[in-house]
């Protein structure tokens, strides 16, 4: 018996059913999408551990699930419905919006592999998820949960769901499409630009010519409407301040500065995109790749007069559209914006590149990882140089379990009763909240309308904590405590120290103090410096 069948002998009890095989093959085919899936995981667990908090915008989210609103001061619901859902069925957790951005992060990549087969078939799919993979808001920033990290989600949902549904006679890829398209709108208004794309693509593509194709985009529409309308009726009711946030509180730059927003802007997406960039550029360099001639992709494909229009409205018209903003309305463009304009960034250039895909998987991936693992060992400098302040992100540098751990000592010394309560900045008040073993709802910066869910009898009943980065916007009347944080070494570009009061419950006969701590007088402040401590 040759070797083969010797080991035919030993497997064939242990083959999968007839049933499965067709499954593993596919599996198999998608092997770049599963690598992808595993590096966004390890991007999530590498920023999950190399920040000692978290990025503002977690602290945020945080802030605001406390309660279920149809809109928040700054921002529609819905990645705070995410957050506060999976609260309220699990419990608290400081890591729940790394889970929920690794997870959203994993379903974009998802509904991006599914996009590029359909519109440049399978082998340059794989090489357009793995550039993809390199593009900052997927790998270093797959760590961040946001507003852009959901809408990017529902954007790209949206658009397999119709381009499945110009292959199908189903009408049920229309009304999800038009789901997709109303939680978009739900995550932040700006996703209002790339669905617009999509319709710019159906147009150019003559696709709208079509009545199926009309009356399917229109069914997606009336969908997408009830989805979005209870936010819309939340917005008459609260002054439209969620569209005043998004306007920059109506302040127009000057056109000098309307120009340099612009380069800037234009310059920061070329950083963002430079590890997709290199990893290409280097593919192309590689021996033996220039045998094939580059102009065919473009002139050889029937359907490239139909990829170029998909194109021109998935990528070029979302950022022409976001950089005319700046000289149009006067706003500052923000370089998170760029991240929906590039999302599918990577089919382009995967298209444009896709005599490159005919390398193995093995070259595409051995030479994906080496460019991941160059970007990761940049972006962990913390974890393995000790240096806590890199020229990166301070917010999630701050000893925020220690701040936290401090403050509810200094609560404990003055009373017996729970910590229901703190005020401040959703990030200072924020980190004292998400450490906190019962986590306390915050007022954020003091104003009951940013935050409705805590009401003023809360505060002259239970009493509460009030953190500042100034010590002079802390309250002075009822204080029983002051006390502070150095975080200088933490905050290079912010405070050096951040403050906090006590003000005592009526309910509660405040504890007693342990004699010679030197914090329990009234108004007396001491400075704390628990930078180095171990965690809480």
């Amino acid at each position: 018996m040759s070797r083969w069948r010797a080991w035919s002998a030993i497997v064939l009890p242990f083959r999968l059913p007839a049933a499965a095989r067709p499954l593993l093959a596919r599996a198999a085919m998608d092997w770049a999408l599963w690598m992808s899936l595993a590096l966004v995981g390890l991007w999530v667990a590498l920023g999950a551990d190399v920040n000692n908090a978290q990025w503002g915008d977690h602290f945020e989210q945080f802030v605001w699930a406390h309660s279920f609103e149809w809109g928040y001061y700054k921002h529609p619901p819905l990645p705070t419905w995410m957050l506060a859902a999976a609260i309220a069925i699990f419990g608290p957790w400081p890591y729940w919006t790394y889970a929920l951005a690794g997870l959203c992060t994993a379903g974009t990549a998802f509904f991006t592999y599914r996009v590029a087969q359909r519109l440049i078939g399978d082998k340059p799919a794989a090489l357009a998820i793995l550039l993809w993979g390199l593009q900052q808001a997927f790998s270093a920033r797959a760590q961040l949960f946001n507003h852009n990290t959901v809408m990017m989600l529902a954007i790209s949902g949206t658009a397999w769901c119709v381009l499945r549904a110009l292959d199908s006679s189903r009408r049920a890829w229309w009304i999800a499409a038009g789901v997709g398209a109303g939680l978009a709108m739900l995550s932040k208004y700006q996703s209002v630009v790339p669905l617009a794309g999509i319709g710019v693509a159906l147009l150019l593509t003559g696709e709208l010519a079509r009545h199926s194709t009309r009356r399917g985009a229109l069914m997606a529409i009336g969908v997408a409407a009830p989805v979005f309308a209870p936010h819309l009726l939340w917005m008459l009711q609260h002054d439209f301040s969620t569209l005043r946030y998004a306007a920059q509180e109506g302040r127009p730059l000057s056109w000098a500065a309307r120009g340099l927003s612009v380069t800037v802007f234009l310059g920061q997406q070329i950083r963002l995109l430079f590890p997709a960039m290199l990893f290409a550029g280097v593919l192309w360099l590689l021996p033996g790749l220039r045998t094939h001639s580059h102009a065919a992709t473009a002139t050889d494909d029937d359907q490239a007069q139909w990829r170029r229009a998909w194109f021109a409205g998935l990528i070029v018209f979302p950022l022409v559209v976001t950089v005319l903003v700046c000289p149009a309305f006067g706003l500052d463009l923000k370089n998170h914006w760029g991240y929906q304009c590039l999302q599918f960034f990577s089919l382009w250039l995967a298209w444009r590149l896709q005599h490159l895909a005919r390398r193995g998987a093995v070259v595409l991936a051995t030479l994906a990882l080496l460019v991941q693992s160059v970007f990761m060992t940049v972006c962990a400098e913390p974890e393995w140089t000790g240096q806590r302040d890199p020229d990166r992100r301070a917010d999630g540098q701050y000893p925020a379990r220690q701040l936290a751990a401090a403050v509810q000592r200094d609560w404990q010394a003055i009373t017996s009763c729970p910590l229901t309560v703190v005020v401040g900045p959703s990030f200072e008040a924020g980190m004292v909240s998400v450490y906190s073993h019962a986590p306390p709802k915050v007022l954020e910066d003091g104003d009951f309308a940013k935050s409705p869910w805590v009401q003023p009898d809360e505060l002259s009943h239970r009493g509460a904590v009030y953190v500042a980065t100034d010590p002079n916007r802390l309250p002075v009347q009822g204080v029983a405590l002051l006390n502070s944080m150095n975080v200088a070494a933490a905050a290079r570009a912010s405070a050096s120290r951040i403050y906090w009061a006590i003000v005592p419950p009526r309910s509660c006969d405040p504890a007693s103090a342990p004699s010679g701590n030197g914090v329990r007088s009234t108004g007396r402040r001491s400075g704390v410096d628990l930078l180095h401590s171990p965690a809480a």
